[in-house]
């Protein structure tokens, strides 16, 4: 009797949301693939990296970005800090410059949330070059960070490395009254790389309803075509052979191991932003060899529900509000 209400209520929650038995069959694609099949997944999306690297004339040997969740200082809104890390970039031919990062998005209106500063994100310490303006341009374009690689100098034999940080405030709520509540983390890039990788880092004090679980689809961030995405189309879903793991420490396994310091640096910077200390976080670890390109990767992690004790302390606190008489301003 339990499963038979169990299965109809799985039934009723799929109904609810639209979903069809195709679309059920794409989200199952990147899990039903055995071993064997996987290895070949593999060696054909490194044979894409190295075609699309000639095709677009550039590449990068890693792409790292953190997203870092924090309650703010009432413990009611979370604050976001966003770090980036792209390592190797390098030029295959001549062409324009090419864009590898887009800022965080901001809002100034209403209880919207707001991109902290107008200062750039650049982070010179974890960056080579150390300055912007010849191998690597960025600007403020329309409330919106930019930067985009132009080519490497040619008395320049080090790796190119960019370094970023951007930070928000009152991002959205850290409790919901609805149990299936999902929040949504995105990395798009359109940038061949040999891996990327993809922390998303919930403060301790964070339950979340849902463990943090990634998503590769084949589409980028839809700003230019106005509004925010509520949500990735499951129809350009792309099979996904790795899954998103809890991790202790932020180290990289090999050949990404020399970058461990500056990111494990990196990632703490962005903690600080927010007035907190990086083991005050637990690491949701993604990554990915050889993504195709262009595509975004998707980490969804389900909001903490509310109590029935704490929805009630809300509904008095509203009701108080609501009776208390109005004050002078």
């Amino acid at each position: 009797k339990a499963l038979r209400a169990a299965v109809e209520a799985f039934h009723e929650r799929i109904a609810r949301r639209g979903i069809s038995q195709g679309t059920l069959e794409v989200v199952a694609a990147g899990e039903l693939d055995d071993k064997a099949r996987k290895i070949v997944l593999r060696r054909i999306r490194q044979q894409h990296f190295e075609s699309t690297l000639l095709v677009l004339g550039v590449s990068a040997r890693a792409r790292m970005g953190g997203i870092i969740v924090a309650p703010d200082s009432d413990g009611r809104a979370a604050d976001l800090g966003a770090v980036t890390l792209i390592d190797g970039l390098d030029r295959h031919r001549d062409g324009p410059p090419w864009n590898i990062y887009q800022g965080l998005a901001p809002f100034r209106t209403g209880s919207r949330a707001v991109v902290e500063g107008d200062a750039s994100p650049f982070l010179p310490k974890w960056s080579m070059p150390k300055t912007l303006g010849e191998e690597v341009v960025g600007e403020l374009f329309k409330d919106r960070w930019r930067f985009d690689f132009v080519d490497r100098r040619k008395d320049n034999h080090d790796a190119i490395r960019i370094a970023l940080c951007e930070s928000v405030r009152n991002v959205g709520p850290l409790e919901t009254t609805e149990p299936e509540k999902l929040v949504t983390h995105a990395m798009p890039h359109g940038l061949p790389v040999q891996a990327a990788v993809f922390d998303v880092l919930l403060h301790r004090s964070i339950a979340p309803s849902a463990t943090p679980y990634a998503a590769l689809y084949a589409n980028l961030d839809p700003e230019g075509r106005g509004g925010i995405r509520p949500d990735w189309p499951e129809a350009t879903r792309l099979p996904l052979d790795t899954s998103t793991e809890e991790i202790d420490e932020p180290d990289f396994p090999e050949p990404l191991g020399d970058l461990s310091s500056a990111w494990r640096e990196l990632l703490a910077h962005g903690a600080k932003t927010l007035g907190h200390r990086l083991d005050d976080f637990r690491i949701h670890r993604t990554l990915i060899p050889h993504p195709p390109v262009p595509t975004s990767i998707v980490v969804r992690w389900g909001l903490p529900v509310k109590s029935s004790e704490s929805t009630a302390r809300a509904n008095n606190r509203a009701e108080v509000t609501r009776s208390a008489p109005a004050g002078r301003d």
